[in-house]
């Protein structure tokens, strides 16, 4: 998900000098607001004793208000009317709150807002068919990861000064308007996972969109021909319309955008051949997997030199691949699953790269690879043998077939015994970073002196990746008998979440390395330690501070799906017992161990580490271990989500 930070619209509409003093009406109507809202503890600065433009929440322009900020406050109530007799207020952010019902139309008479950010809440119902009575002046408007439903009114076309508009991730079952392209002034349009969306083809009109740069519409849904008329829009930069029902080619001209960086237009039923010129220079990730394109690989990919990312596989490609692909420093390409024939570019003929031509069966490499047959050359003189000579050696080859398998008849059963598999490992990479380093790299670091950890599930290698001195983290998950189920589970779990990840206290999964029997996670490498050493070190404030940010890990990917939970529900139990997660007394884990503290009707205080039994804050810890208990329930059903696991300890 691509998103404009707001901080982005705070400075474009707000300045204020050092020292303001704003109208006394406006410090009447933000203490009125606050009695509305309940007088939450976050509120405390507002009094009537110092100026609004000094309050956290408040920023001004000269000594007037002009954005109010309560993003991330546990709202729970609706909007209070009065919050539009703040006559200059031109950012309003309420995100990431509790906020219930339909759309709030008491906005309406906020006649100078320009930035409107609604996301993250509960609203519900449709987006009224009168939306375009909100400020003309409107520039940004976001209402991604609600519960809206039915149609995107056609009234939303009707706003003239609109540059960003996100509708990401809602309910909407009806259908979305041409007339969003009637907003000429558009540069960012999010749409991205509103499957319910009834089938619906891309609209023609949006080639008016010139000064749109982004288009995203993942998984809503849409059918037919991708229109021509995209190919308009000059300014585009990121196009992505995967995971739909689109059919037919790809439009040439869409290939011509100068600008066009990413394209993705995976898993569709798009057909033909790729059209040539490819002009689109820029480009950086070219996903046209898992469709049904046809003809040969153009050699114009051998033009795109900043091109990371090349997916093509699971199509119908066939012929050579052009040797131009060679030119290109990809750091992920992946042409497996064609009908490609010849020999692959020799910058490719090696291990790093034998899983990018799986499953081309006439395919061939100079090198032995295991996906691979190997490469030769008949000559002319080798082919000129006569019929006699071609009858014996079938003669030859037929009684020796028939010896072959009589003895292999008698020593079947010695032979089962003995025989060793000798299957090469297949590896995968997936980048989730820019990395500068290959997976070759990584495997060949994986020794005992690099050794740093280890643990029930593999070990964690210290790597060194150039001469520079930098180093990643590898975390191995592995057993002797192939990749258990629960292994797999925590692999999967582990790459989707982290992979997706970006903030900046959590460490950055830089790509992950897979094989049948071992799974490789490549982390940033981090100087101070591990979360282990943090839970269950001797230093209690550490542990205490360590607690009280518990809840990030929650916070920072997008909770409106369950997911699984366990993992976390376990380091709970670790903050507040002091326990290993395998230190469950006689019992096998520590979840084990707490259930069944819970299930005897012990106190949960007996249960708390011996270092935090102080009376103080002592309802918060138990409402924790309480928490760690159904995070970690038997049933998958029973457990929470993500989302509501990060409301509860937003509470405490």
């Amino acid at each position: 998900m691509f998103k404009i930070p707001l901080y982005f619209f705070h400075f474009l509409f707000t300045l204020r000098p050092l020292y303001v003093l704003s109208h006394p009406s406006e410090r009447t109507t933000l203490l009125t607001l606050k009695q509305q809202l309940g007088n939450p503890p976050w509120s405390a600065a507002w009094n009537a004793s110092s100026s609004p433009c000094d309050w956290p929440e408040i920023r001004c322009t000269g000594d007037t208000v002009t954005s109010l900020l309560l993003g991330n406050k546990s709202l729970t109530g609706k909007i209070p009317p009065s919050i539009c007799d703040l006559k200059s207020l031109t950012v309003l952010d309420l995100s990431y709150n509790d906020i219930p019902g339909g759309f709030p139309t008491v906005l309406y008479n906020c006649s100078n807002l320009q930035s409107l950010d609604l996301s993250q809440n509960y609203f519900v119902g449709p987006i009224p068919s009168d939306i375009n009575r909100l400020s003309s002046s409107l520039r940004f408007i976001n209402v991604e990861a609600n519960n809206f439903f039915g149609n995107i009114p056609q009234a939303i076309g009707d706003l003239p000064e609109l540059q960003i508009l996100h509708l990401s991730q809602n309910e909407f079952n009806g259908t979305f308007p041409v007339e969003i392209g009637n907003l000429t002034n558009l540069r960012y349009l999010y749409m991205t996972y509103n499957d319910l969306f009834l089938p619906a083809k891309v609209p023609s009109e949006f080639g008016k969109l010139k000064k749109l740069k982004f288009l995203l519409m993942t998984a809503c849904n849409l059918i037919g021909q991708i229109p021509d008329t995209l190919s308009n829009m000059s300014s585009l930069e990121q196009l992505d319309l995967a995971r739909n029902n689109l059919q037919g080619p790809i439009p040439k001209g869409l290939l011509q955008l100068t600008k066009l960086s990413v394209l993705y237009l995976y898993r569709n039923r798009l057909s033909s051949e790729i059209a040539t010129p490819i002009e689109s220079l820029g480009l950086t990730i070219f996903d046209l997997s898992m469709n049904n394109l046809t003809g040969q690989i153009p050699d114009d990919f051998g033009k795109l030199q900043h091109l990371e990312q090349l997916s093509l596989f699971s199509n119908q490609f066939s012929g050579e691949i052009p040797p131009s692909i060679g030119l290109l420093r990809v750091t992920n390409l992946d042409l497996s699953f064609n009908n490609l024939t010849g020999k692959i570019p020799d910058k490719f003929d090696n291990l790093v790269y034998e899983r990018s031509f799986r499953n081309n069966p006439n395919l061939c490499a100079t090198n032995p690879i295991s996906t691979l047959r190997k490469c030769f050359t008949k000559t002319r003189e080798s082919n000129r043998l006569s019929a006699s000579i071609l009858a014996v050696i079938l003669v030859f080859a037929v009684v020796l077939s028939i010896v072959i398998v009589s003895l292999t008849f008698f020593v079947v059963r010695q032979l089962k015994k003995k025989k060793v598999k000798t299957d090469p490992v297949e590896w995968k990479l997936t980048p989730f970073q820019k990395i500068d380093f290959t997976e070759a790299v990584i495997l060949s670091g994986l020794n005992e002196s690099n050794l740093i950890g280890s643990g029930g599930s593999g070990k964690i290698y210290r790597i060194a990746v150039n001469d520079s001195g930098d180093f990643v983290a590898v975390k191995r998950i592995w057993n002797n008998n192939k990749l258990d189920h629960k292994l797999e589970k925590e692999f999967w779990a582990e790459r989707e979440i982290l992979g997706t990840i970006k903030h900046s206290n959590i460490v950055k999964l830089m790509c992950c390395i897979s094989s049948e029997d071992s799974k490789l996670l490549v982390y940033e490498y981090m100087k101070n330690q591990s979360l282990d050493k943090w839970l269950h070190g001797k230093n209690r404030r550490e542990r205490e501070l360590l607690s009280t940010s518990s809840g990030s890990y929650a916070y920072t990917t997008k909770v409106n799906e369950k997911i699984d939970v366990y993992s976390f529900g376990v380091v709970l139990l670790e903050l507040v017992t002091g326990r290993e997660p395998n230190d469950g007394d006689e019992h096998t884990s520590l979840a084990e161990w707490a259930w069944r503290q819970h299930g005897e009707g012990m106190s949960i205080v007996d249960a708390l580490d011996k270092d935090i039994k102080e009376p103080m804050n002592l309802e918060e810890k138990t409402t924790v271990f309480r928490l760690g208990l159904i995070c970690t329930s038997t049933l998958p059903s029973s457990r929470p989500s993500m989302r509501e696991v990060l409301q509860i300890l937003l509470r405490l």
